[in-house]
């Protein structure tokens, strides 16, 4: 997903695929829990085919996987909040100048009011 996309997305959208992406970090840490108890009570080496170090190779790849995976994980958290990080600053910054207009413009209509109440004072009154 480009930068370009990631800002056309709303908050919960960034929120879903962070979520999404929090799940799926969850089930490979499971399955690397599993792996390692598996391999722990020695059921991988009497399960798999063939030798200790064919078994080896193929846990291995399955921990390089899981660990590419992890790392993807990281990478697209830390770049989702760099990126929600720059929009509340952003979102920040809007909000200060619309604060400062809307004094701005609440200054001027007292001025108004306040000149047309002195205005209204120095008219006679019978």
């Amino acid at each position: 997903m480009t930068e370009k996309e990631l800002k056309k997305l709303s908050r919960r959208e960034i929120l879903e695929l962070l979520m999404i992406q929090t799940q799926r970090a969850e089930e490979l840490e499971k399955m690397t829990s599993d792996l390692k108890k598996q391999l722990s009570e020695n059921r991988v080496f009497s399960k798999s085919p063939g030798n200790i170090a064919q078994t080896a190779l193929q846990l291995n790849g399955v921990f390089e996987s899981a660990q590419a995976a992890a790392d993807l994980y990281i990478n697209n958290i830390e770049s989702c909040s760099e990126r929600c990080d720059k929009m509340l600053m952003e979102t920040q910054k809007r909000c200060e100048e619309a604060e400062n207009q809307t004094e701005t413009k609440i200054l001027k209509i007292k001025d108004e009011l306040e000149k047309i109440l002195n205005d209204f004072k120095s008219i006679p009154h019978d």
